[in-house]
C-alpha cells in the first residue's frame, strides 16, 4: 500500500564547513566519516490506515565514505509518544521496505542499527531545533549578504 509523509526536517552532522552529503563528497569529520541525525516532524501522513500525523522520528546515521559508495550504517528513533503501530509503519518506511526515496537509498545501508522509541522533538520557526535523546540542536539562520 502506498505510504505518505508530510512535514518539516531538520539535518545535522560532525562534519566540518558545508555538508558534502549533497554533491556526493566524501565526509570530513573527525575519522573522515559522518555522524549525524535527520529529524522528520511527521504533520500528515499515512502507511496502511495507520496515522503517522504529529510523529516525530530521526534517522541516524554513519556513513564511513560518500554516500554513493554505500556501507551505510542507518537507524530509527521514534518519540516516545507513537504507538507500537506507527512504530512499525515508520520502521517499514525508513528501511525502504515501502519503496520511494528510502526505498531507493536502501540500496545503498550497510547495516541497519535497529528502531527504537527515545526522546525526539521537533520545534520550527526562524531558529529551528531538535531534541535526540539529551542532546538539543539549534539552527542558527545563515545572513544574506543584505542581511536578510
Amino acid at each position: 500500500m502506498p505510504w505518505n509523509l508530510s512535514g518539516t526536517y531538520a539535518a545535522s552532522c560532525h562534519c566540518r564547513l558545508v555538508c558534502p552529503c549533497p554533491v556526493d563528497g566524501k565526509p570530513t569529520g573527525p575519522g573522515d566519516n559522518c555522524r549525524g541525525a535527520g529529524i522528520f516532524h511527521i504533520e500528515r501522513g499515512s502507511l496502511d490506515g495507520t496515522d503517522l500525523s504529529g510523529v516525530d522520528v530521526a534517522l541516524v546515521n554513519e556513513f564511513p565514505s560518500n554516500i554513493s559508495a554505500g556501507n551505510l550504517k542507518v537507524g530509527i528513533v521514534v518519540s516516545d509518544s507513537a504507538s507500537d503501530e506507527q512504530v512499525s509503519a515508520l520502521e517499514r518506511i525508513m528501511k525502504g521496505e515501502e519503496g520511494g526515496p528510502f526505498g531507493d537509498l536502501s540500496a545503498l545501508y550497510g547495516e541497519w542499527l535497529g528502531t527504537e522509541k527515545g526522546t525526539v522533538g521537533f520545534s520550527g520557526g526562524e531558529r529551528p531545533s531538535y531534541t535526540l535523546g539529551d542532546a538539543t540542536v539549534t539552527f542558527e539562520p545563515l545572513a544574506a549578504p543584505d542581511g536578510s
